[in-house]
């Protein structure tokens, strides 16, 4: 889960960075569209993937009392 947490929010956020830094010095309307495109994206998983934990914790201790009520 560490490292899950390394990638989520370190990695992420500066993907999203340097993708808005990128927007802002390239002219190339394509290239502004994937830019955009990429920083929507990537929020949108931080979104998802912060209550992650919260949802991994749930299902093992449904897990743990559906094995333990056999």
């Amino acid at each position: 889960m560490a490292q899950y947490g390394t990638a989520v929010f370190k990695v992420m956020p500066l993907m999203i960075a340097a993708a808005a830094m990128l927007f802002v010095f390239v002219h190339c309307p394509g290239l502004r569209g994937a830019f955009v495109t990429s920083i929507v994206f990537l929020g949108l998983i931080m979104l998802i993937d912060s209550n992650a934990n919260a949802r991994l914790e749930v299902y093992k201790t449904t897990l743990v009392s559906a094995v333990s009520g056999r």
